[in-house]
Parts: structure tokens; C-alpha cells; sequence
């Protein structure tokens, strides 16, 4: 998947950094999610170019092609002459703006752009947030960053809220490559649960731990897209247990609604009809498996139900007062 060249970080704004923040900050900088223009387009799809009105078969007829720096250029001279071209883009955007190109007297005869999904840059996103954050607590483990809470204060685990200082962060960016963008960054407002961590804690998929204390019933009570979309992050990265602890992950991943476990069951479904190791299929309503020594088990909608809720248990942010 191609990322935009310019990789410039909006930093968070504060002293301090939500360790959260910058990794979703780090994760737009790398696979935006808005973009504009040609850098919207990911290839090219190969048609029956058109001779005298007629259709001509060939044999790449479908095959997609990645974009020469030539392609880019003359889509880039057609741009101003079809509907406006960004992500995220619904259903009827999509189809006017392609209508327009597949009757642009001035378009090449033998391919068409292939566009970006929205939806999966956001799940690359997310994977990025996840991988950074990781190698994040791996440097803490290592003693090259230190972490602390919103008042400044030094701590010696990763919670839900937990902050870096602007140098490391700056620093951390320096190393991964990344220039820093100081202007727009969004502020990260500090709440008396976030500076006063909760020391009721569980270990998450890293070894690190995260507060379960009072928690929102629902993800729709998070205070920000920023929340949600680290909240997803963390799901995905959190460590399950069990025979399936390498599968369940994947169904988070496609799910409609991550933390909804109806919607990461169909997913489930869908990777045991596909016969996805070490599942082998579906049986009254149940996943069968074979477990570590080979032997058949069965896997049932309200076990995933529970290792769903435990885990945003574990990761969820404190409920506002």
C-alpha cells in the first residue's frame, strides 16, 4: 500500500504527550486518511481499450499496475476537469467521479485509477498505532524513555493515559525518521483521572498494564474519534489467551464494530468456513478447532462474549464524572 512521500508528524500539543496520541499522530503522518488529488490513487487497472467503438480483448484485462511517476503526472492534468478526488469518499462520490473519468475524451483508453480504500487505510493505521506503541514500551523496558502521568509526575507502568515528555517524543520521531509538524497538533486536555492514575490494574498484551476500574458500557462513550481509534488499537494488540489466541485478533481486525462481539463472531464465522488454522469449521452454532495437541474442540458465541468484555475491561478509558 502506497503512503504519501511527505511524512511530517503533527505533534500533540503539552508538555507532555499521550503516549495514545502520538502513535495515532504517527500513524496519519504515514497512511493518511484524508487525502486529496492523485495521491488518492493506489494503481492503475488495465481495461479493453476501445478502437473505432469497439471493445479489444487483452490478455492483462484486470491485472493492476502500480503508478509511474508519467501516470501520476497525467492523471494529475485531468484532475481539474472531473469531480473533486479525496478520502474518505461515500458510495455515489465514488461512482460520479469514476463515471466522469470513463467518459473523459482525454483519458488513457487502456487503464483506469484504482482508489484507495478508506476502510483500509484505517485498519493499516491501527496496525501502525499498534507497532509503535509497542516498540514505545520496549524502549521504556530498555530504560531510553521514561513514562509519565499528566501532571509530570514519573511512573513505572503503561496505563490507559500515560504520557511521554515532548523531548522524548520529539526524539522518538527523530529516530523512526519522521520530521515534526508543530503546528495543528491536537491538544491532549488533562482530566483528574488521567493525572491521578488508577492503580487497580491488568496486564495487557505487551506486559504492561492498564486500569479496570469504572468503565463506559459502551465505546460510543469515549470522548473522542482519537479515543475510539486508540481504543481499536489497543483491542487489536491485546494479548488473548487460550487456543485461539492468534485468531481472534484477526476477527477484531475485519470487524464491523471491533469491540462489538456479535460483529466479531460473524468474522469468526467466516475464518472457520474458511478453515483459518487451527479452526475447522462451524457445528450446532459452535467454531470447532483443534487445540495445541491436535484434538478437537468447540468454541461458543458466549466465550468470545466474555474474552471481549475482559479485555475492554482492561483497556477502556475511565468513565467521566
Amino acid at each position: 500500500m502506497k503512503h504519501t512521500s511527505q511524512e511530517r508528524v503533527k505533534m500533540p500539543k503539552g508538555g507532555v504527550i499521550r503516549i495514545l496520541d502520538l502513535t495515532l499522530a504517527i500513524a496519519e503522518a504515514i497512511c493518511p486518511t484524508n487525502v486529496t488529488g492523485v495521491d488518492c490513487i493506489v494503481g492503475k487497472r488495465a481495461v479493453s481499450p476501445s478502437v473505432g467503438g469497439t471493445s479489444t480483448k487483452s490478455a492483462l484485462v484486470g491485472m493492476v499496475f502500480g503508478l509511474a511517476e508519467q501516470d501520476r503526472e497525467m492523471f494529475s492534468r485531468l484532475l481539474p476537469t472531473l469531480p473533486p478526488l479525496r478520502l474518505p469518499m461515500d458510495e455515489g462520490e465514488l461512482q460520479a467521479f469514476m463515471e466522469a473519468y470513463r467518459t473523459h475524451p482525454d483519458r488513457p483508453q487502456d487503464w483506469e485509477p484504482v482508489l484507495q480504500d478508506a476502510k483500509a487505510r484505517k485498519e493499516e493505521q491501527l496496525i501502525i498505532a499498534g507497532r509503535h506503541m509497542k516498540h514505545i514500551n520496549k524502549m521504556h523496558a530498555e530504560g531510553d524513555i521514561h513514562f509519565l502521568d499528566g501532571s509530570h509526575t514519573p511512573i513505572p507502568e503503561h496505563i490507559y493515559g500515560t504520557c511521554i515528555s515532548k523531548k522524548s517524543a520529539s526524539q522518538y520521531l527523530e529516530r523512526c525518521g519522521l520530521e515534526v509538524d508543530d503546528e495543528g497538533g491536537q491538544a491532549y486536555a488533562l482530566s483528574t483521572d488521567e493525572t491521578q492514575p488508577n492503580r487497580e490494574e491488568g496486564r495487557m498484551a505487551d506486559g504492561n498494564r492498564a486500569p479496570v476500574s469504572t468503565l463506559p458500557d459502551s465505546v460510543k462513550e469515549c470522548s473522542s474519534s482519537s479515543d475510539r481509534s486508540a481504543l481499536h488499537a489497543q483491542l487489536m494488540a491485546f494479548s488473548f489467551r487460550g487456543d485461539l489466541s492468534s485468531t481472534i485478533p484477526k476477527a477484531i481486525k475485519t470487524a464491523s464494530d471491533p469491540t462489538d462481539h456479535h460483529a466479531v463472531w460473524e468474522e469468526l464465522i467466516k475464518l472457520a468456513i474458511n478453515k483459518t488454522p487451527p479452526l475447522q469449521g462451524t457445528s450446532n452454532g459452535k467454531i470447532s478447532y483443534l487445540d495445541r495437541n491436535g484434538k478437537e474442540n468447540f468454541f461458543e458465541k458466549s466465550m468470545l462474549t466474555k474474552r471481549i468484555k475482559h479485555a475492554l475491561k482492561r483497556i477502556k478509558p475511565h468513565s467521566r464524572s
